[in-house]
């Protein structure tokens, strides 16, 4: 994966090789001197792979609820609309093709296939209001009551059938596998929490929390006044190591999976620097006036 941001106005996304400018315009940018228009009025991407050369698919941002189309071979195809959110998974028993999670704006979250759009899609759960999944049989859902959901195959069911309660009072969450997932508490908790037991777990840091991101060497998190710093998982039983501060001033991070070394850090400046933690003094700035995007469920 290549975080990229190569004009000075573009919104920052880390998704390989494309970016959101400041106009909302969708650039991708295939290793070349000038980057490629590929689509206006985009909030949210992500590369489709049942394409050669890549397909997209595409959220816009006209209305309260988005347009969600479908850009490949310089065609445009139109899919769903009044969409929050979506999530794109590689299809295990036909890889030609794409499953979409779409969460609309009322709520209900759907299962869909693509590019089969006469394939009726099949609803998947109600009161959503965020999700993540691991692939086209296995989604974690966050429930509009703060509940956090491991949710399974059969879809079509309210509530689904095969359903397990992974833990309660749940601003969000990331998913780092089908066994772990990095939660954000109401109370401002960060913990980690693990099958088959699930519930809270190691509570990673507490109480100054607001955002966070999972990395190779354990998870970084930024606190409310905009310090960061890292902690990493220690032996059983053991609380988690956190390292001394980092960096101050942040608004934003992404990590490479394939990078444990390294992170780009946006400072509230607008500044956007590749940094390795304990070696601050020598990161490098790898852009100016960057806005944060709303990221995917990935």
């Amino acid at each position: 994966m290549t975080y990229l941001s190569p004009k000075p106005e573009g919104k920052f996304v880390p998704l390989s090789a494309a970016y959101i400018s400041d106009t909302n315009y969708l650039w991708s940018l295939p290793f070349q001197p000038e980057p490629v228009g590929i689509a206006p009025d985009v909030a949210r991407f992500q590369m489709l792979s049942a394409y050669n050369p890549v397909g997209w698919c595409i959220q816009s941002t006209a209305g309260t609820g988005g347009t969600l189309t479908v850009e490949a071979a310089g065609n445009s195809i139109p899919y769903d609309s009044d969409v929050a959110a979506f999530q794109v998974v590689v299809s295990k028993t036909d890889p030609e093709f794409n499953t979409i999670y779409v969460l609309g704006t009322d709520g209900k979250l759907w299962l869909e296939t693509q590019p089969k759009p006469n394939l009726a899609p099949t609803q998947v759960d109600g009161n959503v209001v965020a999700f993540q999944a691991i692939d086209e049989s296995h989604a974690f859902v966050l429930g509009g009551d703060g509940n956090l959901w491991l949710e399974n195959e059969p879809w079509g069911f309210l509530p689904p059938r095969d359903r397990v309660p992974v833990a309660s009072n749940v601003e969000s969450f990331q998913v780092k596998d089908i066994n772990n997932v990095y939660l954000l508490t109401s109370s401002g908790e960060l913990a980690l929490s693990t099958s088959p037991s699930w519930g809270l777990g190691a509570v990673i840091a507490y109480p100054t929390p607001w955002a966070f991101e999972i990395a190779p060497n354990g998870v970084y998190w930024i606190t409310q006044s905009g310090d960061l710093y890292l902690s990493s998982p220690a032996a059983p039983g053991e609380l988690w190591k956190t390292s001394e501060r980092i960096d101050g001033n942040v608004v934003a991070i992404a990590c490479n999976q394939d990078d444990p070394d390294g992170l780009l850090v946006l400072g509230s400046n607008g500044n956007l620097w590749y940094e390795q933690p304990g070696n601050v003094q020598n990161r490098i700035r790898v852009a100016i006036e960057v806005w944060t995007h709303p990221p995917l469920a990935m």
